[in-house]
Parts: structure tokens; C-alpha cells; sequence
């Protein structure tokens, strides 16, 4: 009986505070070190520990509904080789370990908070494969623990080169990459309107598919027709788009490789996927939401967030500059939907088993264009744009991005692609600049 008690009070414990040292549990327990060590012993298959004798910490194991405590954990290779790199031990109070690296997470680590489903495709992905993993079909209803089995079951191909769950890694296995041609876009732009979800979920809200396209992986956004007033804004912000990376690349500001497909009265953008090498390699990617939000918890500016990484010695003085001007182009072009998620960082690791980088280099930039202008419910509601007044911190690369953003309103205005409407905003733009 006492055995039991002392097990109700040790687990209350770990299931209160997430990770406890060894320290607090003598205190707490009111046991010597050595009577604490001979308890721990009883219940090696739901403790675990971590950290050198004197900075000993210990975690509950919790298991999810239809998984284990331990999930394995994968790497797709650039050559595409699928790596066992260890295991996610989940904890409670939110708290995970990832072993053998032994390295402590007081949220989901920062690439599987990248990999949870999200806006438009994600929630094609919760209408997929709600009902199979016992889930809601509505995605703002899912927890932490809901993502975690979605992607452990369901997470072949997700964002990234992370792979989670033995069930996960056996579908990549199986899964063959189905190549379209151009001519199909439309028909694959009715099915995913159909919330028939076609490849892997990224994130955003305007209406999109993966696919491969000549032997690259591509995320494909899409509208029409024309004759539809927000539809026809739709399609020139898509130019936008793609002209704007076309603009950064001209400033040695790596972008993700676009290709404008009109077909009728619809306009396709294929955005080709930076973290897919090949058929089947991938790179691990970040975006600055989960990395300024596991590090920092600020989310005020691009900006803000790449200071704070220079300053902590994760982030080269030359991206802190790129980082810089692209904000600022960002805002000098009317891109109003500056989020998080829009940006992203390669993480670079020790070696492929961490999963806490070491430093981060800035990824390709990609979805920058005037937002805006984008319709809200299906119309187009006209809004003047205002020059934005730089701020100290950005007063440096004031000059390129003023360029940057000229040459970019000056191609928009000229673009004989683009609406007649929004090439007059364009003129605009670029007479108050």
C-alpha cells in the first residue's frame, strides 16, 4: 500500500508539472535520493529521465488514443531515404522528449507545429480523414493531441523532411507520386474545390493543390473566370505574386520558382516546393511562426523576429538585411498579410537525430503581393493605399526596397496580363512612391 502512494503522489507530480527534477521530487515526496531512485525503478516503462545525475530531470509518459507514448521519429534523406532518426516521447502538461538526443520540449517541437494541416488544404485534409482517425471534420476543433495523431497516421506527406509515426512512414513507403499535365489543372483545381484534397496540405487560404508538374513538386493556386469581379482580382493578384519574387530575385533575394498557366478564363500559379528535391528527397524547413514562437512567443514584425535571432547568434548579419528589405518591399507593395507563416528559415542541425537547430538560414520567399486588395466575402472593395513611413530598424534598406517596390508596381502597371482596373491601381501605387 505504501508502494501505491507513493506512486500517487509521484505520478500527481509529473502529471501537474511536465518535467521534474530530481531535487523537487525528494522535496516534494519527502524521500532521500536513494528511496527516490528505488521508487523510479517500479515504473521504468512510464518514467523517464533525462539530464546528468545532479540536473536530473523526470517525465510522465501519456499515451494517445490509438498510439504509443513513443513515436518514432523519421528523416527523408535529399536522395530520398528514409532515415529512423529516434523517438517523441509524449509527456503531460505539454511537455515531450526526444530520445536518444534526450533533448527536452515544453510544446510540440518547432517542425511538427509546421506540420499541422492548415487553412484551405488543411481543411480538405480534416474532411478527408476525419472520420478514419476519430476526428472532428471542422479543423479549429482539433487539439494538440488531434494533430499529433493526424500526423503520426496520416503525416507521408506533409511540409518538411520530418516524419512521425511507424504508420506515417509505412504510407511514404507506399505512396507513388502521380504526375498531372497542364491540361488538367482545371480538373484538378473543380476537385480540390470540391474539398477532394489532392497531395499534401500547406497552408494559406486562397484556393490551391499540390501536384507534380514536369517532374517538380508544386503547390498550384488558382481563378477564374474572369467575368467574376473577385475572381478576376484573384487572378491578377496571382501575377502579383509571381512577379514580385521575379522582383527580389533581381536583388539577389532567393524566391520560390514560379510559372503562370492561363487556361480560358481561369489563371493557374505553380509555385515549385523548395523543401522537395527530386521525386522523392526532401529538406526540413521552419517557418518564423513556430521558430519566433518557441523561441520568443513575440510575433510583431519579420523584422523584430530576425533582430532577435541575429542577436542570439542564430541568424547571419546578411539575412538580417534580405529579412529586412523583404518586410519593408512587403509593406511598400500593400502585402497587408505579413503573418508568420510566410516566411521561413532552413534550420541547420548538428546532425539529422536533433531537432533543436543550431542556427537558420532564410528559405526562398514566397506569397508576397498586395493583399490589400484582395476581395473580402466575394467583393472587391477599392482602398487607397498609403506609403508606409519606415520605422528605425528598417531606415537602412529603406532605399532597395523603395526600388524594389518601384520596379515592381511599374511592371504591375504595364503587365498586359493584368486587368485594366488593376493596372491603374498600379499607376497609383507607383506615382505615390
Amino acid at each position: 500500500m505504501k508502494l501505491e502512494l507513493r506512486q500517487a503522489a509521484l505520478f500527481k507530480m509529473l502529471r501537474e508539472k511536465g518535467f521534474v527534477s530530481a531535487g523537487d521530487l525528494v522535496r516534494g515526496l519527502r524521500l532521500s535520493r536513494a528511496t527516490l531512485a528505488s521508487l523510479l525503478t517500479h515504473f521504468s516503462g512510464q518514467v523517464v529521465s533525462v539530464g546528468e545525475t545532479r540536473n536530473r530531470h523526470y517525465g510522465l509518459m501519456r499515451p494517445l488514443p490509438d498510439l504509443s507514448a513513443e513515436l518514432p521519429l523519421f528523416r527523408i534523406t535529399h536522395s530520398g531515404q528514409l532515415n529512423p532518426i529516434g523517438k517523441l516521447v509524449v509527456l503531460h502538461d505539454g511537455c515531450f522528449l526526444v530520445q536518444p538526443q534526450n533533448q527536452k520540449f515544453f510544446s510540440l517541437p518547432m517542425e511538427i507545429i509546421d506540420m499541422q494541416p492548415q487553412g484551405f488544404m488543411g481543411r480538405a485534409f480534416a474532411s478527408q480523414f476525419a472520420d478514419e482517425l476519430g476526428l472532428s471534420p471542422r479543423l479549429q476543433d482539433w487539439s494538440d493531441d488531434h494533430f499529433l495523431r493526424a500526423i503520426a497516421r496520416r503525416g507521408e506527406d506533409l511540409p518538411g523532411n520530418l516524419v512521425l509515426g511507424e504508420e506515417s512512414a509505412l504510407r511514404w513507403q507506399k505512396n507513388v507520386h502521380a504526375p498531372i499535365r497542364r491540361t488538367a489543372l482545371l480538373k484538378n483545381a473543380n476537385r480540390a474545390m470540391e474539398d477532394q484534397p489532392i497531395g499534401s496540405s500547406a497552408g494559406g487560404e486562397q484556393p490551391k493543390f499540390t501536384s507534380l508538374i514536369e517532374g517538380k513538386h508544386c503547390l498550384v493556386k488558382f481563378s477564374g473566370p474572369f467575368d467574376r469581379p473577385d475572381k478576376r482580382r484573384w487572378c491578377d493578384l496571382l501575377h502579383c505574386e509571381a512577379i514580385a519574387g521575379d522582383v527580389l530575385k533581381s536583388h539577389g533575394i532567393d524566391a520560390a520558382s514560379t510559372r503562370m498557366t492561363v487556361d480560358g478564363q481561369f489563371v493557374f500559379l505553380e509555385v515549385e516546393r523548395f523543401d522537395r528535391v527530386g521525386l522523392q528527397g526532401r529538406k526540413s524547413y521552419v517557418s518564423f511562426a513556430a521558430v519566433d514562437g518557441f523561441l520568443f512567443g513575440n510575433r510583431d514584425s519579420w523584422t523584430a523576429s530576425a533582430i532577435r535571432l541575429q542577436q542570439a547568434r542564430l541568424l547571419s548579419e546578411v539575412d538580417l538585411i534580405k529579412i529586412k528589405t523583404i518586410d519593408l518591399f512587403a509593406r511598400l507593395i500593400g502585402d497587408s498579410d505579413r503573418h508568420f507563416h510566410n516566411l521561413g528559415l532552413w534550420p541547420n542541425f548538428e546532425n539529422e537525430a536533433s531537432l533543436l537547430p543550431m542556427s537558420y538560414k532564410l528559405a526562398p520567399v514566397f506569397d508576397k503581393l498586395p493583399m490589400m486588395f484582395a476581395p473580402i466575402d466575394g467583393r472587391v472593395i477599392e482602398r487607397e493605399f498609403i506609403v508606409p513611413v519606415p520605422g528605425a530598424d528598417v531606415i537602412d534598406v529603406w532605399k532597395p526596397a523603395l526600388s524594389l517596390a518601384k520596379t515592381f508596381w511599374d511592371v504591375i502597371a504595364k503587365h498586359q496580363l493584368i486587368s485594366a482596373g488593376f493596372r491603374k491601381i498600379a499607376k497609383d501605387c507607383l506615382g505615390k512612391l
